[in-house]
């Protein structure tokens, strides 16, 4: 395989995204073992790989540091790194995000053709997510202004040819996502990486969803022939229970004690495409709005107040659908 893979990452010992890519990382290895990683990292994460962290990252061919400037925080320094790679990284790379799970070969990269190449973000166009309207509230917040015809990409994969087109697209989306946290305080990648995709006319093109089979949204259609299982742990923090079985936080901490994948972990991998809560249910159309509106987050947060609205609910249902006798 000729394509570089690049990892990004911000970590301390107190987190568990350094394990993260270890794990993705070991997932890469088991199905294309002649890969060449390349990690980059900032300097107060360098500082930090040492010991069984250190120890951690044998699967990795070269790491690279990176100078942030000391004003971002741990999010926003991530965000730095993933939106300069271009400027940072030489040679064709295919980017991957560390929450993510390999479930087949990747030497099939070196076969794309586009000049940047991305999975639309949630595998459908904008308008048909269901928090369409606050991610373009947001984009009108950093002077964006969206067309139904304009791509969203998902940044979590991205295949990246090492020519001036990727160049400019990189050097505007940095310079946006720069602006964006300075002038209004958002730290988000994606909302930049549309807008530089429009001021260089469009030079994204769209990969298969196979590549970034992004399993909490819309990701189904692509399991079966998915090369790349991108999971999104941060989903993990706002759910209850995960359907998928690699947000357990555990195996990470597992890793971390240990210094490796350890044998539960690695056989999890074996069958990364199975590996889902034994008590699920495929949700679609309004049952999806359903799951990401204030109501369900009351359900998280304040169960008690969720139960009253609940009961008054009912109630509601029995006065306006009384049941047939």
């Amino acid at each position: 395989m000729k394509t570089k893979i690049v990892y990004a990452v911000v970590s301390n010992e107190t987190d568990v995204y350094l394990e993260q890519v270890v794990l993705s990382v070991y997932s890469l290895r088991k199905h294309t073992p002649n890969a060449y990683i390349e990690l980059v990292v900032d300097s107060k994460t360098e500082a930090t790989i040492k010991g069984k962290r250190e120890g951690m990252l044998h699967g990795i061919n070269k790491r690279t540091v990176v100078e942030v400037p000391a004003k971002y925080n741990k999010v926003e320094t991530s965000r730095y790194l993933k939106t300069s790679l271009r400027q940072t990284v030489e040679g064709d790379f295919l980017f991957i995000d560390s929450d993510t799970i390999v479930t087949d070969s990747l030497a099939d990269a070196d076969q794309l053709t586009g000049d940047i190449m991305m999975v639309l973000d949630y595998h459908v166009p904008l308008q048909q997510r269901h928090n369409s309207k606050s991610v373009r509230r947001r984009m009108k917040k950093t002077g964006v202004e969206w067309n139904i015809s304009m791509p969203y990409y998902n940044s979590g994969i991205m295949y990246v040819k090492d020519n001036t087109v990727s160049q400019r697209l990189f050097q505007a989306w940095h310079e946006k996502w720069k602006s964006n946290v300075e002038t209004v305080g958002l730290h988000f990648d994606q909302i930049p990486l549309a807008y530089a995709n429009e001021v260089t006319q469009r030079p994204i093109s769209e990969l298969d969803g196979v590549w970034n089979c992004q399993i909490m949204n819309n990701g189904l259609p692509f399991l079966q022939r998915a090369k790349i299982i991108h999971y999104f742990m941060s989903f993990a923090s706002i759910r209850t229970a995960m359907p998928y079985r690699f947000h357990d936080k555990q195996l990470l901490l597992d890793i971390k004690q240990q210094g490796t994948v350890p044998t539960h972990v690695a056989d999890m991998v074996e069958r990364a495409k199975e590996m889902f809560a034994t008590t699920n249910q495929i949700a679609g159309g309004n049952e999806v709005a359903l799951l990401n509106n204030s109501l369900y987050k009351l359900y998280i947060y304040h169960p008690a107040i969720y139960s009253a609205f609940n009961t008054i609910s009912r109630w509601i249902l029995n006065v306006t659908h009384p049941k047939k006798k």
